[in-house]
């Protein structure tokens, strides 16, 4: 490291005698400077940082010993004091400010050098001091924060962990206020193509626009749920906007500086109690869920239980449906199912309402399968894989989940026609083209292919490897892999970032794969291409 230093002397020969007579920059000090009086050494010090000054004690007007005097305790450099035999005893009356050194003149190279060189270890442990207090005080913060964010955690997924009053206390969370809960995440346009350390900086920045519209409120937190996305509480009583509000100012903010759009859900806690916090962070994960589904505009009023007419209308078409489908029409059977998305967008169902009725199109998927002996859904140990809620909660819009049944009920019609091969077909290539969107996002496993394509983990593991000869999980590794190696050879991307775009969040698990499959570490590809040239990681 080089430090700087600033020469304070009112005679220009002795100033350019002190800046010369040695090589400065051999012994890591660099020359900031020169002032010939006090007004211009503190008017120089005001613009600039040093971390030594050379000090005449004696010069016309305002001396060095007024100079000390003038420095801030707190933040004064290290002072050598230059002197001469006249002024011996008053230069050593400059020792009680804490002065380093001082030098007799005429100034000896030999005598300057040996000052810096004492001058300049004590300068490095004082580096190495703070360096490790800065250290110190940066892992205890990470410590506390992640210490806060697995609390949280833990009590937004149901637990409330032991203590937890006098721990939302320490936090800040006063029991007799009351809360809101916002939940808040980020989409795209082209969300789905969104690798995992893409949507992680999405949602940092997001987090930093929400903190500078929240810097005027009293209290605030942000803390991640479970699943990444940012929930924050704010006291009710204190908060400047409400929950409506505070979205759609945020909205326009990341909008306007990221070009991203928001996905929210809000409530308010009775109290500040543990139980509270977790019953409103619920409700506002249900609200969070309806906009997924229905659009991020809709409004909680806008959400109620939907009537008896229009619940017997959703039975005639569900009646109406299985008998299309045994029927064998596919026509009608797509027009129905159209109708009862219709419906269900149309009344804004409430999630519980709404995964009743996917659990009765599944209900019927299944019971055809069974009827027909299609072997295409599952086997009774997997049903449990078929989870409608996980369908609710996968962050698909309506749409997408009337796409999803849409394709169900055309391969079962298919199915029903030429046997088992063309809906195998069908799964595998659709889980191909998931895979091949979806494989930077480290979530992305048999489970979660097999609940977007509505088939059983089991069936698609055996279809998949039956059509293309290796397992899906092979194939998932095949193509991490292969973007890894694109690009090792064709960017400068650390090799930390190269395992987050490639679906890793662990570095050395990353490493390790990459070296199983390619036969070398990722660093030694980069400098020199793999062993042999092809890859030898098929599972």
């Amino acid at each position: 490291m080089m430090y700087r230093f600033l020469i304070v002397d009112d005679e220009y020969y002795i100033r350019q005698h002190i800046r010369c007579c040695i090589p400065w920059e051999d012994y890591d000090f660099q020359y900031a400077g020169e002032a010939s009086n006090v007004p211009q050494a503190m008017e120089f010090l005001e613009h600039n940082a040093v971390e030594l000054i050379l000090l005449d004690i004696s010069m016309p007007g305002q001396s060095g010993m007024d100079l000390l005097k003038l420095l801030d305790e707190k933040k004064r450099p290290h002072v050598i004091i230059l002197t001469g035999f006249a002024t011996f005893e008053y230069a050593r009356e400059a020792l009680k400010y804490g002065v380093s050194d001082y030098l007799l003149k005429p100034i000896k190279p030999e005598t300057l050098t040996a000052a810096i060189t004492s001058l300049k270890a004590e300068l490095d442990r004082e580096g190495n001091r703070t360096k490790a207090l800065l250290q110190l005080e940066w892992t205890s913060t990470v410590i506390e924060q992640e210490t806060r964010r697995n609390f949280f955690r833990s009590l937004y997924t149901g637990h409330i962990p032991d203590r937890a009053e006098e721990l939302l206390e320490a936090y800040g969370i006063r029991p007799s206020s009351r809360y809101l809960i916002l939940i808040l995440d980020t989409t795209s346009r082209n969300s789905r193509d969104r690798h995992n350390g893409q949507k992680q900086a999405d949602r940092l920045a997001m987090n930093n626009c929400a903190e500078q519209l929240l810097a005027s409120s009293c209290f605030y937190l942000i803390n991640p749920d479970g699943y990444g996305r940012s929930v924050i509480l704010l006291e009710n009583s204190l908060a400047p906007l409400s929950g409506q509000e505070l979205t759609t100012r945020l909205q326009a903010s990341v909008s306007e500086r990221f070009h991203l759009s928001l996905l929210s859900g809000y409530s308010i806690s009775a109290s500040g109690k543990a139980g509270d916090i977790l019953a409103a962070y619920q409700n506002s994960l249900q609200f969070f869920w309806l906009r997924t589904i229905y659009g991020e505009t809709i409004d909680i009023s806008q959400v109620s239980m939907p009537s008896l007419p229009v619940l017997d209308s959703l039975s005639a078409l569900n009646n109406r449906l299985r008998l299309d489908l045994s029927g064998k029409q596919e026509t009608a059977v797509l027009h129905v199912l159209d109708r009862i998305f219709l419906l269900l967008k149309k009344h804004l169902f409430p999630i519980q309402a709404l995964e009743s009725e996917i659990v009765s199109l599944m209900g019927t998927a299944i019971h055809h399968a069974a009827e027909k002996h299609l072997d295409i859904l599952c086997s009774e140990k997997d049903w449990n894989s078929l989870s409608c809620t996980e369908l609710i909660q996968s962050g698909l819009r309506l749409e997408e989940i009337k796409e999803t049944f849409t394709r169900l009920f055309s391969a079962l019609l298919s199915a029903q026609e030429s046997g088992d091969r063309h809906f195998i077909e069908e799964v595998v290539l659709q889980s191909q083209k998931i895979i091949d969107r979806d494989f930077a996002k480290a979530c992305l496993s048999l489970n979660t292919i097999a609940s977007e394509l509505l088939v059983s983990p089991s069936y698609l593991s055996r279809s998949f490897t039956k059509i293309q000869g290796i397992s899906l999980t092979a194939y998932i590794t095949r193509c991490r892999m292969e973007h890894a190696r694109d690009l090792l050879k064709n960017t400068d991307m650390s090799i930390a970032q190269i395992s987050e775009q490639s679906g890793y969040s662990d570095l050395f698990y990353f490493s390790k794969r990459f070296k199983s499959f390619w036969g070398v570490p990722p660093s030694r590809y980069r400098l020199s291409g793999p062993s042999d040239g092809t890859g030898q990681g098929e599972e």
